[in-house]
């Protein structure tokens, strides 16, 4: 706690504290704002009778253009957050504090995309979104980044072991000990979070008892079953965990289903169970790999001495590489579900899972077809090996155009970021003569700019605020400011506490550095400024004209 007071200290109350509220309060209502946008831009005009099938692909398009954004607000919401605190409370860009306020406000973000997707409802006639659809989308969506951040976790704790001794070279039984953390993150994680967490809860035992029956047909042993609450969000789903023979079944799909149809759904799970070792083993294998190789690789790379242009050609292989292994395992996976599907029909009956699946995607408003190979057949395809005659064929929705709205409003963002942090840029050469103005929206736009730090201990020594300045001044040599207008502001304080000689030899440090450093050798008339006190208190220049 002391360490975080003396980290705190150079920092007014309103800027260590408002800045990471501000941040989750935006990263909270962007995702609802953008969704709005998205529904406007992408959701055609409901007809005057529609029916189910119709609805689903009325939503398409909005629903890839959310995807597609959704990605990118997550990744702005990680920056925001690794930047957020600023060195008030975290003093690296890697340190615990960043790490852990990143991760929140990625999942402040994650809960907002789930709110704003309520918008959904208005336009499928589910009515709108009150204060119940609101709570009960922010705990699901809460519960599933759990699942989400449990694997991200155990990797960055792999990421940040000592892979190399002080020699550089690699200790081995530390990168066989990361390899096996990221493996448990990729295989357990998520599961473990959700438990720990009381994300899960234990289910009735009249689902225990189904989900157990299916399991004693397909001949495997259960480990344990669990259910996710949902409250009144349509997310009716059931789901395997083959390595850790495992069920996780939502409450929505035991509100919605009968028990044939139920059974019918967990005899699918349990098909899942009996797939070979060598089909998980193939989906676990395949992300630890890509995970080892992105999270790990560079420094393994470093240490055999690899070039920054072999190492990022080292990791664009294996990105592309990954992409096919991954569409290779997709592949697997379809067979995998078209093969518990069969389980299913046989222990069950066709019957019934066909009443499930149709029960299902009308709670989602799915589709029955969507014109790509996903993991899991289209719905049409369901149904006609269950006997059913689901009738012509029909088109795929159309979603280019909400792949486009999407890609559009995802651009927009990242542009305007970009522009933001480009127009506010603040060289630490004119730190001292920055307006509040400009010292306010840089460190808003980027609290770890150098710059804006030490045009904060110009400000605070005008106020003859010394012990503050020279906290700032620390900060901005923490952050990397170049050492001329550094030195120059270490003058100045030198100046301010009468310290003459040292002021003086600090100033032509200063002048010397600029002279050593290209972007800093402006020795030209009028190139630097002389600090004032130097001038004042010590006699050295002109009070009334600071240009050398």
């Amino acid at each position: 706690m002391r360490a975080l007071l003396d980290a705190l200290y150079p920092w007014p109350l309103e800027e260590a504290l408002a800045r990471p509220l501000v941040t989750l309060l935006l990263a909270l209502l962007v995702p609802i704002a953008s969704a709005r946008i998205l529904a406007l831009l992408a959701i055609a005009r409901a007809p005057a009778s529609e029916e189910p099938h119709a609805l689903a692909a009325r939503l398409a398009p909005f629903r890839t253009a959310a995807m597609v954004v959704g990605v990118v607000q997550l990744q702005l919401a990680w920056i925001a957050g690794s930047t957020a605190l600023g060195p008030a409370w975290v003093h690296s860009p890697s340190a615990v504090w960043t790490e852990l306020f990143a991760a929140l406000t990625t999942l402040v973000a994650f809960v907002g995309g789930g709110i704003g997707r309520l918008v959904e409802r208005e336009h499928s006639g589910r009515g709108a979104s009150g204060r119940e659809a609101i709570r009960d989308v922010a705990l699901l969506r809460l519960r599933m980044g759990t699942y989400l951040l449990g694997p991200v976790a155990l990797i960055h704790v792999a990421s940040a072991l000592p892979l190399l001794d002080a020699a550089g070279a690699v200790q081995w039984g530390v990168l066989l000990g990361a390899v096996a953390i990221v493996a448990l993150g990729v295989a357990y994680g998520g599961l473990a979070a959700l438990i720990v967490t009381g994300a899960v809860r234990r289910p009735s035992a009249r689902i225990v008892a189904l989900a157990q029956n299916a399991a004693r047909r397909e001949g495997v042993r259960l480990a344990s079953v669990w259910r996710l609450p949902t409250g009144s969000v349509p997310f009716a789903n059931a789901a395997a965990i083959p390595w850790a023979r495992t069920m996780v079944v939502t409450d929505r799909i035991t509100e919605i289903l009968e028990e044939d149809e139920l059974d019918a759904v967990l005899a699918h799970e349990a098909g899942h169970l009996s797939e070979t070792p060598w089909v998980g083993l193939a989906r676990v294998g395949t992300a630890v790999v890509l995970v080892v190789g992105l999270t790990l690789g560079p420094t393994l790379l470093w240490a055999a001495g690899a070039s920054e242009t072999e190492q990022l050609l080292a990791l664009v292989t294996l990105a592309l590489l990954g992409l096919l292994v991954l569409l290779a395992v997709m592949r697997l996976a379809r067979r995998m579900e078209e093969r518990a599907d069969a389980h299913a029909r046989e222990h069950v009956g066709a019957d019934a899972l066909a009443r499930a699946l149709e029960k299902l995607h009308g709670d989602a408003l799915a589709p029955i077809v969507t014109g790509r190979k996903r993991v899991h057949p289209d719905l049409f395809d369901r149904l006609a090996a269950c006997g059913r005659e689901p009738g012509p064929r029909p088109a795929p929705p159309r979603t280019r155009m909400g792949l486009l709205v999407g890609l559009g409003v995802a651009a927009s963002m990242i542009v305007g970021t970009w522009l933001a942090w480009q127009l506010t840029s603040l060289p630490a050469s004119e730190a001292e003569l920055a307006s509040d103005g400009e010292r306010w929206r840089r460190r808003r736009v980027d609290p770890w700019d150098g710059g804006a730090t030490l045009a904060l201990a110009w400000q605070a020594r005008r106020r003859e605020d010394l012990e503050r300045a020279e906290a700032y001044a620390t900060e901005a040599a923490h952050l990397g400011v170049a050492s001329p207008a550094l030195l120059e502001m270490e003058a100045e304080l030198l100046a301010a506490r009468g310290d003459c000689a040292r002021a003086e030899e600090t100033f032509d440090r200063a002048l010397a550095a600029r002279v050593v450093d290209p972007l800093e050798a402006t020795l030209e008339l009028g190139g630097y400024r002389i600090p004032p006190t130097l001038m004042t208190e010590c006699g050295m220049g002109d009070p009334r004209d600071r240009s050398e």
